[in-house]
């Protein structure tokens, strides 16, 4: 393998929070005998094209990927720097004086959404106090959701579904129906830990999985997650 290379990385995200993953595509010109990601924390990986990849710790860490062959036997490089943080943001549904980015529980946001709205950096947690959360609605899809999470962050209670719950909207005599709102909608790699989803109820026309599915909960894709949740009480028209 001789001749020139060059090389250069796409990476998803350059801000994120700890633990979050990121996926790299490595772009390799020429012929290259072997190839090497190294994260700057510790971790290697070789002749891989493509490479996820989440850091522990916060800081500023160069992911360097670097390919060989026999013009170079020293190697070709790119490098990107990937800045890694621990932002919370937090909700108590009596807190007095709310404060966005919500940074503290004495500035926690006494909404769901609203907190979900200023987390901005993928990964980021929303951390969720006791209580029965039933007011706003947020469409997607032509579908009213209590919560709508719309970034690929972590929404985590503090004390489990038994004391945080996530109430939707059953229409009086149809239970579905135009008025009627889902608990919570979830995007591609969303999170949605600890919560009891109930109340939850769809449209009765319109699009049969976007508008009249999901009750409880509306997942985009298989990326995103429930875990430790109790769904209970809800409806759909389909």
């Amino acid at each position: 393998a001789t001749g020139g290379l060059v090389v250069a990385i796409a990476a998803a995200y350059t801000n994120v929070a700890v633990r979050f993953s990121v996926d790299f595509q490595g772009i390799i010109s020429g012929l290259a005998s072997t190839s090497v990601w190294d994260f700057g924390d510790g971790t290697v990986l070789s002749n891989r094209p493509y490479a996820s990849h989440a850091w522990a710790t916060n800081g500023d860490y160069v992911v360097v990927l670097t390919a060989y062959n026999d013009s170079y036997p020293s190697g070709v490089s790119a490098a990107v720097t990937v800045h890694v943080s621990q932002p919370v943001h937090y909700v108590a549904l009596s807190n007095a004086s709310p404060e966005p980015p919500y940074g503290s529980w004495d500035k926690a946001a006494t909404n769901i959404q609203d907190a979900v709205d200023v987390a901005t950096v993928p990964g980021a947690l929303v951390l969720v106090s006791n209580g029965v959360y039933a007011v706003g609605a947020r469409t997607i899809y032509g579908m009213s959701n209590r919560v709508a999470v719309t970034a690929p962050l972590l929404l985590e209670s503090l004390n489990g579904p038994e004391v945080t719950l996530i109430q939707g909207y059953q229409a009086p005599g149809t239970t579905n129906g135009p008025a009627a709102v889902r608990c919570a909608y979830l995007t591609n790699g969303a999170v949605l830990s600890g919560f009891t989803l109930t109340n939850g109820a769809t449209q009765t026309s319109g699009d049969s999985v976007k508008q009249m599915s999901g009750g409880g909960v509306w997942c985009e894709a298989a990326s995103a997650q429930l875990t430790n949740c109790v769904l209970s009480g809800n409806s759909a028209a389909n």
